[in-house]
């Protein structure tokens, strides 16, 4: 089951999450990859925990999970995970990351 979208603000890459079973998935596509005015699959990204949230702006795109943390990938030629950001402790987890949102500048996360 597809479940979260993004779109980055050239509307040239996808980030899109996808239920598993027993994982969860991020596929990236990219628009001319499978040909002019096409999008082609570009990676995915295999997560243990739930999605909770995916935002992409330009070449940077972050991922929160229900565990608490968020994940933050970029681009040069291929996308590599840059940083991972947790909570400071087990108990501060609690809906941690659930809500990522990146833009040029910043990037915003809610701790509940």
């Amino acid at each position: 089951m597809f479940g979260h979208v993004a779109l980055n603000e050239d509307a040239n890459v996808l980030v899109v999450g996808h239920d598993g079973v027993g994982r969860e998935n991020v596929y990236v596509y990219e628009q001319t990859l499978g040909g002019t005015n096409n999008w082609g699959w570009l990676n995915i990204l295999l997560f243990s925990e739930r999605k909770a949230s995916l935002s992409i702006s330009g070449n940077t795109f972050v991922v929160g999970t229900s565990n608490g943390d968020t994940y933050v990938y970029t681009r040069t030629t291929n996308w590599v995970l840059e940083q991972r950001i947790a909570p400071e402790t087990s108990a501060d987890a609690n809906l941690f990351g659930w809500e990522s949102a990146i833009d040029a500048t910043y990037l915003s996360h809610n701790w509940c």
